[in-house]
Parts: structure tokens; sequence; C-alpha cells
């Protein structure tokens, strides 16, 4: 990709405390707390919970839902009023997409239902489950609603570098942030490729930090 080619030597994204975007005192229920492979770690899903709870979004947008649980304690952690939109490629669109993805990840792809552990909670009815391929599909209805834009979708570069071009669109901006699973994963280099190029750019991204000890990245804003 020639976004690549004339990037400078590897620099790691600077490191933040979880206590950040969990904050002190802050209340947080956990569900489906047993993480499966392909799960965010429960720390992480704290963190997410955490930052919902601070938030306190209008609008979530999950991009990659796989079986649900990250977006379910995102919606679970928010008001009330707050619906969830998660998007997620089909099993029969494998092979089919705009982009390659990592062969490591189809296996996450090729699920039977997608968001599973949303399904048939109270959380079910204020969300939104999407179909499509995060390269092609119109996001338009949504730029600049989004309090919360968690990008969990293919990890191949291709996809992660439009995924952040599309999570700016979505960020309504003024609060919350966009975050981003899996940086610092070796399994999956090209969200770590990525993210360390925008970081460089004079852009968007500049602030984008690694929260630590998880594999979450991200930019946010705590005081509009």
């Amino acid at each position: 990709m020639s976004f690549f080619r004339s990037k400078p030597k590897r620099r790691r994204l600077p490191d933040v405390d979880p206590d950040l975007l969990l904050a002190k005192n802050l209340r947080i229920q956990i569900l489906e707390p047993v993480a499966r492979d392909g799960n965010v770690s429960l720390l992480e899903l704290a963190v997410l919970a955490g930052f919902s709870a601070q938030v306190k979004p209008g609008l979530i947008f999950e991009i990659g839902t796989f079986d649900g649980r990250s977006g379910l304690n995102l919606l679970a952690n928010a008001p009330e009023q707050t619906k969830l939109c998660t998007l997620d490629l089909p099993a029969e669109r494998l092979g089919k997409t705009a982009h390659a993805v990592e062969l490591t990840e189809q296996k996450y792809i090729a699920k039977s239902i997608s968001g599973s552990r949303i399904r048939g909670t109270r959380w079910e009815s204020r969300t939104s489950f999407l179909e499509g391929d995060s390269a092609t599909f119109d996001f338009s209805a949504y730029h600049g609603s989004c309090d919360i834009v968690f990008v969990d979708g293919s990890h191949a570069a291709a996809y992660v570098l439009q995924d952040a071009q599309t999570a700016w669109k979505l960020w309504s901006g003024t609060k919350g942030g966009i975050l981003f699973h899996d940086y610092d994963n070796h399994n999956w280099p090209g969200v770590s490729k990525v993210l360390e190029a925008l970081a460089q750019e004079n852009g968007h991204y500049q602030q984008l930090h690694r929260i630590r000890d998880t594999s979450l990245a991200g930019i946010w804003n705590l005081d509009p």
C-alpha cells in the first residue's frame, strides 16, 4: 500500500493508564464475563464499559459485531435511550470482499449468527444489526452522530486504514471517541502498522494512545 511506503521507522503509541477511561468510583456492570476465542479480554471489557458509562453516548457504532459481547457491554453501561448500530460481514460474503481479509480471521466471520450475546436480551431492541462489507457499506446516514465508535473488524491493513477513516467521519467529535481493538497484537500486525502510521501523520489521529495492559488504542474527549 502506498500509504506505508515512505513512513518512518515504527514508533509505538504512547501509553495511558486504563483508569483514565474507567474513572475513580465509577460503577459499571459486566455482562458475559467469560471470554471466548475472538473476544476482548476482561480488562478490555471493563474499559469499554467504563468508557461508555463516562461518556453517556446517544449513539454507539461498532464495526465488527462478532458475537456481540463488546457491543452488549457498551450498551448496558450507557443511558436507557442509547442506541447501538453494529456492522458485521455476513459469512456468505467471505471471498467477495473489497479487500482481502486475513486467513486467520476467517473463522470469526464464518459463523451461523452475528451478535448472539445480544440477541434475546433486553438490549436487543436498542440494537440495529447491520450487514455488509465495511469497505463498501454506506455509512453516510450515521456521519457525525456517534459518540463512541468501536473498531474491531477485519485486521488486514487495508481494512484497518479504511475503517479508521470511516470512524472519524462517524464520530460526533464533541464527546466520547474512537477505540480500536488488537493494537500491538502479534497475530494482527496490520492493526499496529496502520495506527502507528496514522499517529505520525499531521492529521486526525495524532493523539492516538494505547491503553496500558490492553490491546485497545484510541482517541477520546472526556471533557466536552
